[in-house]
């Protein structure tokens, strides 16, 4: 009898931890933006930057914090905006790196000014906000 009444008592108290659990759970995460929400904003901030281009389909050249020496930055972040990014922009291609005279830039402010500093004689500021900057490479 006092077996039957221990496994109802630790039945019991599992489901009810299972079930206090999972509402902490949904209130924690309440206050969070879905993942859909995220990316559209993403999305929206690197158009407003895109749509400045001379052309609607062609080769635009990326650039992120990652390829600015001495400034910090996340890899597995800096990976999934340009995954991002690439969807955004179609169809345009995104190639890292500036080899190309149309380029994104898409880092912090002081990636940005670090960047200027480097090789800012060589392009002109086209268009920026949301983290973005478009350039393009000078004659």
């Amino acid at each position: 009898m006092w077996k039957k009444t221990l496994q109802i008592g630790l039945l019991l108290t599992l489901v009810l931890s299972s079930v206090f659990s999972s509402a902490a759970y949904m209130n924690s995460t309440r206050g969070e933006k879905s993942s859909s929400a995220v990316i559209q904003r993403f999305s929206e901030r690197i158009q407003k930057r895109t749509h400045s281009l001379p052309f609607s389909r062609g080769v635009l050249g990326y650039l992120s914090d990652e390829h600015v020496a001495g400034i910090d930055h996340d890899a597995d972040n800096e990976d999934i905006e340009y995954v991002l990014a690439q969807y955004a922009v179609i169809p345009l291609i995104l190639n890292k790196g500036v080899y190309h005279e149309w380029n994104i830039l898409n880092m912090s402010v002081e990636a940005y000014e670090a960047w200027l500093a480097a090789y800012g004689a060589e392009y002109r500021l086209v268009s920026s906000g949301g983290g973005f900057y478009l350039v393009q490479r000078l004659p």
